[in-house]
């Protein structure tokens, strides 16, 4: 996976994505997605809280169980 870009924010049909792209995605990429959903919802109040993605290229079980449990969708490219 290329250097550079790390998150994106997507918004398509009013739905809300925030995507972390991490070569080797580890528990400081799934903590930086929970981060960036508890900011989003204490600047959006009242508004529906955002999907989270984590984009990597391994595939780790351990990240995977936690990711799954928080409700992150995890994709390996």
């Amino acid at each position: 996976m290329a250097e550079g870009l790390r998150c994106v924010v997507a918004v398509a049909a009013g739905l809300v994505t925030i995507v972390e792209i991490a070569p080797g995605a580890g528990t400081d990429s799934l903590g930086q997605l929970l981060v960036y959903r508890n900011l989003w919802q204490k600047e959006h109040i009242g508004e529906e809280p955002p999907k989270l993605m984590l984009i990597t290229d391994v595939d780790r079980p351990d990240i995977r169980s936690v990711a799954e449990s928080e409700g992150v969708e995890m994709i390996v490219v």
